[in-house]
């Protein structure tokens, strides 16, 4: 019995390992396609020590952007203007709104673990770190915009977010 035991917290563990990673190519600059348009990394670096198996969801005022995986980074091109980001750890909370992220009640987003609202400019770029805060008994997701030298100099350790369907 004790063998089994062994055995599935083994098996437990390398699964963990190997769940919910980045499968894309290490970390490459991506180019604007328009200089009327600025360019979002969001990545979620590696290190945590626990809750790396999770899978948050990122979402802008659009809808679903991309699963926020442990290890991964995730560009991606927006409009000039204010920019809201909502990190969940529930894809239900944007499903349930018609897949927008029209969660705002008095510019107070509901039922969120992780907000950020920055002003974008056209022309670039802005990075964006994924961490959640381990606490005792539960996880405390933040989303914060980073200087450029260090969110390159983190980002590099990650690899592309593919979002498959």
């Amino acid at each position: 019995m004790k063998r089994l035991f062994v055995i599935a917290v083994l098996v437990s563990l390398i699964w963990g390992c190997t769940i919910n990673q980045p499968k894309g190519q290490s970390f490459e600059q991506y180019s604007l396609k328009s200089n009327d348009k600025a360019l979002v990394y969001v990545y979620r670096p590696p290190g945590e020590s626990y809750g790396y198996e999770r899978v948050y969801y990122l979402l802008d005022s659009n809808g679903t952007v991309t699963d926020l995986e442990h290890g991964g980074y995730f560009p991606f091109e927006v409009e000039p203007g204010e920019i809201s980001l909502l990190a969940d750890i529930d894809k239900a909370t944007s499903l349930l709104f018609g897949g927008k992220a029209n969660l705002f009640i008095d510019e107070n987003p509901i039922y969120v673990n992780a907000f950020l609202q920055f002003e974008a400019v056209a022309g670039e770029t802005y990075f964006i770190r994924f961490k959640p805060i381990t606490y005792s008994y539960y996880f405390e997701p933040t989303l914060t915009l980073v200087s450029a030298n260090e969110g390159m100099n983190e980002i590099s350790a990650c690899k592309l977010i593919l979002n498959e369907e």
